[in-house]
């Protein structure tokens, strides 16, 4: 019988070599379950934020005593996945150097949702400044004319097929200067809040530029939806001003019309004035403003001459007739006929 020869680095190096085999594997069970929770996780996440219930609400996993004994949870009944916010449309535009995104946005659940934001991110951007609005269709209350406008809000109202009144949000952002790709994607969002939970939902596709857009270069027009035009300049930069004792004059809409600002300014009420201004900057805007104040002003004091007048003769009547209310028919009209001709006779 031969002796057996043992080589005592050759075994440790085996034994190392088995405990490596082992750590790997147990390394790649322990991914493998960390992955399985994060995709458990991110899927509650999601139906929290998107639709406020929870989607496993019978899962018991993982959840043990301090004794290392499971815990069972009792039974809760499954709600059902429904839409609460929906996207109907999605469009962006391109005004001077200003890229405008914009969400048409649809209440289908049968409450008010309140407190709605939009954000927005680019891609591999971690900062982005701009102007996020909710906007919805409201119906001048003008005597001129009645016409649709788009006023602020930050609610919801649930969706009515017969009046099918549209609630779009909008961001106004610088636009990207294409540095590093000839593409740009941005990611959207919308937060609301319904009762006391706070929901959003994500914008899908995510909006896209490019280069060749951007430039006018490409003539192409996709997603440059021209039916709001004018609430793409909204976005940028709006205001609205209020001006007690005034009205909207025909002497007014000549003024506008001479200094070409009839298409920047739309009335929303008459009793009080109140007057939506568009333009393309701040500085536009301001001078608009100031035009506005100073031409209505100009015509409020204008005819408010002849207030004193008017009020000063329905005074001087009221007293006559009461100093003669109890004179003789014939008297009357002798004192009535003298004073008469005491006002027109200078």
């Amino acid at each position: 019988m031969q002796p057996i020869h043992r080589n005592p680095v050759h075994e440790y190096l085996g034994k190392q070599e088995r405990e490596v085999t082992e750590r790997i594997s147990s390394t790649k069970s322990e991914i493998e379950k960390i992955k399985e929770v994060t995709r458990k996780l991110e899927r509650s996440l999601f139906y929290r934020s998107v639709y406020g219930i929870d989607p496993n609400p019978d899962s018991d996993d993982d959840i043990y005593t301090a004794a290392g004994c499971p815990v069972q949870l009792q039974r809760q009944p499954q709600k059902e996945k429904r839409d609460i916010l929906t996207a109907v449309e999605c469009w962006h535009q391109i005004i001077d150097d200003k890229w405008v995104l914009g969400v048409v946005l649809r209440n289908v659940s049968k409450e008010t949702l309140h407190d709605l934001d939009f954000f927005v991110c680019l891609k591999n951007t971690s900062h982005v400044a701009g102007i996020s609005t909710i906007w919805k269709q409201n119906l001048s209350e003008t005597m001129r004319e009645a016409r649709v406008c788009w006023i602020k809000t930050k609610n919801i109202e649930p969706y009515d097929s017969v009046y099918d009144d549209e609630t779009v949000a909008t961001y106004a952002m610088e636009l990207p200067t294409f540095e590093k790709e000839t593409r740009v994607e941005a990611f959207a969002t919308v937060c609301y809040r319904l009762n006391d939970e706070e929901l959003q939902l994500p914008i899908v596709p995510n909006f896209k530029l490019s280069l060749e857009v951007a430039t006018g270069s490409n003539d192409s027009k996709s997603q440059q939806n021209s039916k709001y035009g004018v609430l793409a300049k909204l976005a940028i930069c709006e205001k609205t001003i209020e001006i007690p004792n005034a009205d909207m004059s025909e002497n007014l809409w000549s003024i506008l019309k001479q200094n070409k600002f009839q298409d920047c300014v739309q009335p929303l009420s008459d009793i009080p004035l109140r007057l939506q201004i568009v333009a393309r900057s701040s500085k536009q805007l301001g001078l608009i403003e100031k035009l506005l104040r100073k031409k209505i002003s100009e015509d409020t004091l204008s005819s408010q001459d002849q207030i004193p007048v008017i009020a000063a003769d329905l005074a001087l009547k009221n007293e006559l007739l009461t100093y003669l209310e109890d004179r003789q028919p014939a008297s009357l009209r002798a004192e009535v006929a003298r004073v008469r001709s005491d006002i027109l006779i200078p």
